[in-house]
């Protein structure tokens, strides 16, 4: 579901409720392979270090640079 979608949903189940979305940038999804040379290498220094297998997620945030 799309943001504006959900948020035109609770605006309907709530009479009080408002919000509005302004996107600044619209940038694309960005993700790499588990088999990427870096992630492999970042993957099996996290191993050594801590004993414990990688999670794989993704990251909610950005930086300054970005924009």
């Amino acid at each position: 579901m799309q943001l504006q979608e959900i948020l035109n949903q609770l605006a309907a189940d709530d009479p009080d409720f408002y919000a509005q979305i302004e996107f600044i940038a619209d940038k694309p999804v960005v993700s790499m392979d588990k088999e990427e040379p870096i992630v492999m290498i970042a993957a099996g220094a996290y191993k050594d270090i801590t004993g414990k297998d990688p999670v794989y997620n993704g990251v909610p945030g950005a930086i300054d640079g970005v924009f």
